[in-house]
Order: C-alpha cells, then structure tokens, then sequence
C-alpha cells in the first residue's frame, strides 16, 4: 500500500502546510527533471502554491485561506476559463 504524496502550499517563505493528495481536489505536479512544483485545487481551478526546482517558494496562500469550498480561496491564483 503506497502513501499519497503530500503537497506543501506556503503561506510565508518561513510557514506552510501539507495537504494530502488522496483528497481528488488537490493535485501536485512536478517538473520531472528540475523537482520544480505546483500545488493545484480542484475546486476553484486554484494555483495554491509554486516552487521552484531549487525550493524556493514563488506562490503562496493566506494563512486565513478557507479550504473547504465555502468560501474563495485566499491567495495563489484563481483560473479561468472561457
């Protein structure tokens, strides 16, 4: 039985939070050849988080953020499409 990978979302280059990637509404993609990452949100079509191969954080969320989908996503970047 493997493990969900965990996904790191910053809210300062100091603090963060792992979610867990069993959760369909978080998606981590990583760069296969550098390490970099990107922390996505289902819901919202949301960037959380952004990570360059050398680990520092470019994106980040509100500490306040409201994950449940209750309310707007504070922070990162919402998507959209036409």
């Amino acid at each position: 039985m493997s493990t969900a990978p965990k996904a790191v979302v910053f809210h300062s280059s100091t603090s963060s939070t792992e979610l867990d990637c069993n959760d369909d509404d978080i998606v981590l993609i990583t760069h296969s050849k550098s390490g970099a990452n990107c922390v996505l949100q289902k819901f919202g079509a949301h960037v959380l988080s952004y990570q360059t191969a050398a680990g520092k954080p470019l994106i980040m969320l509100s500490k306040d953020a409201i994950m449940d989908g209750s309310a707007a996503i504070r922070g990162g970047i919402p998507l959209c499409f036409p």
